[in-house]
């Protein structure tokens, strides 16, 4: 694990493609349970070209996830930034939850460190800080992004006592407790929890780094 500045962007037309494929900062695909997948996704926004799809089936999962470079608190502040879509509803009937961002495992949604974004069933974005297993949330009043429509999000890990999370460059919540001591970057993943039927994350960029202009010291 480094603990050193850099910083990844990832434009994920090229990358992510197999399951063994590993992009730089360890980041790579995963797909679990039958029907997931990490494949091309068709078009949505003709501005945005060689999106990739995180696709799953019932019980499954699908996204990327980094166990190699950790991210510590005292050596942020620390900036996440991505653009996703969904380009089908959650329900009753064929539920799913989402979630991007600083997180310590892709084996559930639920982290037990972590800075993050998470959206489960047809529920609102919610800005998750969690320290050993304890959460402190905030639930934004808007269903922000639409159906099949881009939104950008962003973490401002700032210090190990405040993290901020932003939906489309509007401030929607600021956390001082429960904030972890150190974490990874998952950069985006789906988790269905209902239904057979395959829904899917589109994402098509993320960005997390080691930024001093957020809190210079």
């Amino acid at each position: 694990m480094d603990w050193y500045p850099r910083t990844f962007i990832g434009f994920t037309d090229e990358c992510f493609l197999t399951a063994t494929g590993e992009y730089e900062g360890g980041v790579k695909s995963f797909a679990v349970g039958a029907g997931s997948q990490v494949i091309s996704a068709p078009v949505l926004d003709p501005t945005r070209a060689g999106l990739l799809s995180m696709d799953v089936g019932n019980a499954g999962r699908a996204g990327f996830t980094n166990t190699q470079d950790a991210v510590s608190a005292d050596y942020g502040p620390w900036l996440f930034q991505t653009a996703v879509a969904f380009p089908t509803a959650s329900t009753a009937a064929q539920t799913f939850t989402m979630v991007m961002g600083f997180r310590d495992t892709q084996a559930t949604a639920v982290a037990v460190n972590g800075v993050y974004w998470r959206k489960t069933g047809s529920g609102n974005w919610t800005f998750v800080t969690v320290n050993g297993g304890v959460e402190t949330t905030t639930l934004t009043v808007d269903p922000t992004p639409g159906f099949a429509q881009f939104s950008r999000f962003e973490i401002r890990w700032n210090s190990p006592t405040e993290a901020q999370g932003f939906i489309d460059d509007i401030l929607v919540a600021t956390h001082a407790t429960n904030i972890p001591q150190f974490s990874f970057c998952h950069p985006a993943a789906i988790y269905k929890t209902n239904g057979n039927q395959l829904r899917s994350l589109y994402i098509d960029w993320y960005r997390y780094t080691m930024d001093l202009t957020l809190n210079p010291r």
